[in-house]
């Protein structure tokens, strides 16, 4: 049987055609614009999703010789406090506004006045972030096109709709959007309420390994799909990557390193803890062996992120370094010594999020002399990342009581050897990666095998993976911690700046 996991990623879609023991067949993507109308913007057309998802799904076909008639069922996954307004025939009314938008600080002002209700139904506290905030905001500033509104789905569930027609959502997503009850699982009135909408236009939420529905013959045609293949309901991307890496346990713990930097921390239970983010893992049911199937965990996991992480690197490789390959960047970079010469790097190209919460902050290169070469810029992006994800950890472990005493590497970035090390030395906590691909669509073409082998048996692609150790070096993570301080020293300059 074979599997296909579908991403919505920040920057591109990705496809990916799974075996049933969790081999990888085939991989594909295609880009996706991001539009910025104006400063602190950041929207997608949902128009350019769909045609991605056509053009990657026929490419990962074709260049791979599969038929549409192999694929055993679908999933899809996507990032989440994405909404997607739409009228009745489910058209998008506007661009949907990402994650990494900052436009709502106005709005978030307002919403603070409601902060303990907010917090005590959604576990968060408001943020221009989140999609809460979005609708607040679209509501200030453009009250008939809300109006207008007949549905509103997350990201992943108005892609998923293209396929299927069907309008559902899972709690993962719901909880991203800002507008559900934590306590009752189900839309809360008095959330919607605060983002001018009404309950009845959001979809119904169930299970992530739910059946959503199955690819249509409009869709078959235009998809290149068999007409009937199951398509599950999915989660969102950081909830499906833990669960593709196979990491749920109390103290687990996961660092991502792709267009956001996400340090992720597996707990057993909800508890608000703002401005850390606390969503629920992809919920397992497991055979019992009496024809019945059981939850085996139903845990729940913070997380705290940065707004641009591989995402600068890329911006500053085409920039500042001729638009070298990633390649020749990484060996660049390894040629110059820890610290770099001196050159710092403060990744805030889309203002921050943890641990500084500034939509005003901007990245800076600093420490630069007529000395200062290529190899040490290069190295500076790669530990200025580090640094920023290091600050997140130390924040995240400050506000839950919990810290990461080891952690998997995910993402585009942790199949970089140099950087995996770079990870470790800067954390002084050990690091791994794993031999398979574990990315969302990985982890949704692992979703789609589970929900299909259920109630009959276990996950049948959760199989025993060798892993890649990198032990941080001591004196390394002690040069580090200098340099450090002298990072957050600059960061604390930089927010003094901003409000003088």
């Amino acid at each position: 049987m074979i599997f296909l996991g579908l991403d919505l990623g920040a920057s591109s879609l990705k496809a990916l055609l799974m075996r049933d023991d969790g081999e990888v067949l085939a991989t594909a993507r295609t880009p996706i614009p991001t539009s910025r109308p104006h400063p602190k913007h950041a929207e997608q057309n949902p128009q350019d999703w769909r045609e991605a998802m056509q053009q990657t799904i026929a490419a990962l076909l074709q260049d791979n010789s599969y038929q549409a008639n192999d694929i055993t069922a679908i999933s899809i996954t996507a990032g989440t406090h994405i909404g997607v307004l739409t009228d009745a025939d489910f058209t998008p009314l506007r661009p949907a506004i990402l994650w990494s938008d900052q436009r709502a600080a106005d709005e978030v002002a307002e919403l603070e006045t409601h902060s303990a209700t907010i917090i005590a139904a959604s576990l968060h506290r408001p943020n221009a972030t989140w999609t809460l905030a979005h609708l607040r905001w679209l509501a200030t500033h453009t009250p008939s096109l809300l109006a207008q509104a007949k549905h509103l789905l997350p990201a992943k569930d108005w892609l998923r709709h293209q396929l299927t027609g069907d309008f559902l959502t899972d709690f993962s997503d719901a909880v991203g959007t800002q507008l559900v009850d934590i306590k009752t699982q189900n839309w809360s009135p008095d959330l919607c309420a605060l983002a001018n909408i009404r309950t009845d236009i959001l979809p119904p939420i169930r299970q992530a390994t739910d059946l959503a529905g199955q690819v249509q013959p409009l869709a078959a045609e235009k998809f290149g799909l068999a007409i009937g293949t199951p398509v599950y309901v999915g989660a969102i991307d950081t909830s499906i990557e833990l669960f593709g890496a196979g990491l749920f346990k109390q103290g687990d713990a996961a660092i991502k390193l792709a267009s956001a930097g996400v340090v992720s921390l597996c707990c057993e239970t909800a508890r608000a803890c703002p401005p850390i983010s606390c969503y629920p893992q992809v919920p397992i049911n497991a055979h019992t062996g009496q024809g019945q199937t059981e939850q085996t965990h139903t845990g729940w996991y913070f997380a705290s992120g940065m707004n641009t992480c591989t995402d600068a690197l890329n911006w500053a490789r085409q920039i500042l370094l001729n638009n070298i390959s990633f390649d020749k960047m990484e060996k660049l970079a390894a040629t110059a010594p820890i610290g770099a010469n001196g050159v710092l790097f403060h990744p805030y190209l889309l203002g921050e999020r943890a641990p500084h919460w500034n939509a005003d902050l901007r990245a800076c290169l600093s420490g630069l002399t007529l000395n200062t070469n290529q190899a040490d810029i290069a190295r500076a992006l790669y530990e200025g990342i580090g640094f920023a994800l290091y600050d997140v950890r130390q924040d995240l472990a400050a506000r839950t009581g919990q810290d990461v005493t080891q952690f998997a590497l995910l993402g585009g970035g942790a199949q970089s050897p140099f950087w995996a090390q770079c990870m470790a030395d800067i954390q002084g906590a050990p690091a791994y990666t794993q031999n398979i691909v574990t990315d969302a669509a990985y982890g949704a073409a692992r979703l789609a095998s589970l929900a299909s082998s259920l109630p009959q048996g276990n996950d049948s692609a959760q199989t025993q993976h060798t892993k890649t150790h990198y032990t941080p070096d001591k004196q390394a993570h002690a040069a580090y911690q200098q340099i450090f301080e002298q990072y957050q020293a600059q960061a604390h300059m930089h927010r003094t700046a901003l409000k003088g």
